[in-house]
């Protein structure tokens, strides 16, 4: 059986701590969600440098609406 709880952080890690002690019946699958995990590149990405200049905004902001397309 999967069972998906949404919690906020601070109750997180007691309801892993408490999951963690049942690890021969429970397995703790823990994920980010999408946005989470795009901010933290995105951050990670501005802390090593890579980041892309941008001379034409409105140029960018096409392509980006193509590529969503």
């Amino acid at each position: 059986m999967t069972l998906t709880i949404d919690v906020k952080d601070s109750v997180a890690d007691k309801i892993l701590y408490f999951l963690n002690h049942f690890q021969d019946d429970v397995k703790v699958i823990k994920q980010e969600s999408s946005f989470e995990s795009n901010m933290m590149l995105s951050k990670k990405d501005l802390e090593d440098g890579n980041i892309e200049k941008i001379t034409n905004v409105d140029s960018y902001i096409n392509e980006l609406a193509d590529e969503i397309k």
